[in-house]
């Protein structure tokens, strides 16, 4: 397995679990298409991180959240793979979660919220409310701890509902990642899900 299939496949993994969600075998959905053209692409990110990234394969499912009374939903994540030699940032990724209806995404945020207030101490992580962005939404930051072994990774990520769609954007680096940067790209998606979602 290359380093593109390995952060597709750990990033795809923790955006998934992040949702709460119980997913059957993955397939690509008739919902694909839509996903993909509100989602971040090379020439979103450019700007900021320079070029040389390359799109994973997405991953498209449907399920069912069993954080919130196992309501159905049609789930989505890319990942743009970065040139870390170059630019040191591994990667950047956009999921969705689409519910029935806003109530969904609003539960799901709510109980996300809850378990973060409750956990983010253990793990060092740093939440801040997210402003002029979705419905609701928190700025994740996890910065490595000093003295960890190993080259330090820094994830900084984005998480909001917009309607009826729970979206996270996440951008991992081995180089300290700027707020300013995360919500630049997070507001590049919520303004595409409010025209086409």
């Amino acid at each position: 397995m290359n380093r593109v299939q390995k952060f597709t496949a750990i990033t795809s993994a923790l955006v998934l679990l992040q949702t709460g969600t119980q997913h059957a075998a993955a397939a690509q959905t008739m919902h694909a298409a839509g996903f993909k053209s509100m989602a971040l692409h090379v020439a979103d990110i450019k700007h900021l991180f320079g070029s040389g990234f390359t799109e994973a394969p997405a991953y498209s499912h449907r399920g069912s959240d069993i954080t919130c009374h196992n309501l159905p939903t049609s789930d989505y994540v890319l990942n743009l793979v970065g040139p870390v030699a170059t630019h040191g940032v591994m990667g950047v990724a956009t999921s969705f979660s689409k519910y029935a209806n806003s109530a969904g995404a609003r539960c799901n945020m709510a109980y996300d919220i809850a378990q973060r207030k409750a956990s983010s101490a253990l793990f060092g992580e740093r939440d801040s409310n997210l402003t002029g962005i979705g419905d609701r939404g928190i700025l994740i930051r996890l910065d490595p701890r000093k003295n960890e072994p190993g080259r330090p990774v820094w994830d900084l990520s984005a998480r909001f509902i917009r309607g009826k769609y729970l979206i996270q954007v996440i951008v991992t680096s081995n180089k300290n990642i700027s707020d300013a940067d995360v919500k630049k790209l997070a507001a590049i998606v919520d303004g595409r899900v409010k025209h086409d979602g």
